[in-house]
């Protein structure tokens, strides 16, 4: 059983579809299938990897890709028509296998148009070779019976390419969506709107941790650049003075870089897919 809901809004250009589902069926895959009406001979097809954007092909290249065509992405699959300047962008909250294929059914048929794909349910049995034979063996109950599974997608369009429409940030507002808390009134110290971490001058530079130090109390910062773009003035403000802050590896350790202090930002730059980790003292 699968149950899908589709949302409009007014003043938002985008689609959500959310999928509620109990599934006990082995040997399936449903797919999700969303008909792009571009032009094939100039799609780019894009997707998310580990700090990272990844250009896929569009089409196999060969009948053996053909059988087993489905390549990886992480939290959004862009497509971008070159020739048109358009595109759309496919977030999602957990599933991670698509596929662009030409239209064999409905919306798109014979036009040479595609159809975007993502696996939504996939239940199969386990294959094992043994010399040149394979045996085949009934995956256990309890990894293919689903209860009560929830998945989200989100469909925006774009004029441009990925990056000037910041496909990225479509995937992160999917997945980790801002919560609202009810308090009761009461005097406080704070401004009404506040941020403890703010980036000026780069739209593409992704703060995506933010924690204590591992061996001090010192707090660690780490940025990513996600467009492919170099920057050569990021600015991060906080909302008290920075006593000392310098770059630092994955491990913590101090490292050469290029961090300066003007009272409560760090001034730096930042080259194309770059991690940047930042120890800062407040």
């Amino acid at each position: 059983e699968i149950r899908e809901s589709i949302i409009l809004y007014k003043d938002i250009k985008k689609i959500d579809i959310k999928f509620k589902y109990s599934w006990y069926g082995m040997d399936t895959l449903v797919k999700l299938r969303v008909p792009v009406n571009y032009n094939a001979e100039s799609t780019k097809v894009f997707g998310e990897i580990p700090y990272g954007v990844y250009e896929r092909p569009p089409v196999p290249s060969n009948e053996y890709e053909e059988s087993k065509y489905e390549w990886p992405a992480q939290k959004w699959v862009a497509i971008d028509d070159v020739s048109n300047q358009i595109g759309l962008v496919l977030s999602n909250d957990g599933r991670n296998g698509f596929d662009l294929r030409e239209c064999s059914s409905g919306v798109g048929k014979d036009t040479g148009k595609r159809v975007l794909r993502s696996s939504l349910v996939k239940h199969s049995y386990y294959h094992i070779k043994a010399g040149d034979e394979y045996s085949t063996y009934d995956t256990p109950e309890n990894m293919w019976i689903e209860e009560n599974q929830e998945v989200a997608y989100s469909i925006y369009t774009y004029k441009g390419s990925w990056q000037t429409s910041r496909a990225w940030r479509r995937g992160y507002e999917l997945n980790y969506a801002l919560g609202a808390v009810a308090i009761k009134s009461h005097e406080g110290i704070y401004e009404e709107s506040s941020s403890f971490v703010e980036i000026y001058n780069a739209d593409h530079v992704y703060a995506s941790a933010l924690k204590k130090a591992e061996d001090d109390d010192a707090y660690i910062l780490r940025l990513f650049e996600t467009e492919g773009t170099p920057s050569q003035d990021v600015r991060i403000n906080f909302p008290m003075s920075v006593k000392e802050a310098y770059e630092v590896n994955l491990l913590e350790e101090k490292v050469e870089g290029n961090i300066a202090i003007e009272g409560s930002c760090l001034c730096t730059s930042i080259s194309p897919w770059e991690i940047k980790t930042i120890k800062i003292f407040i």
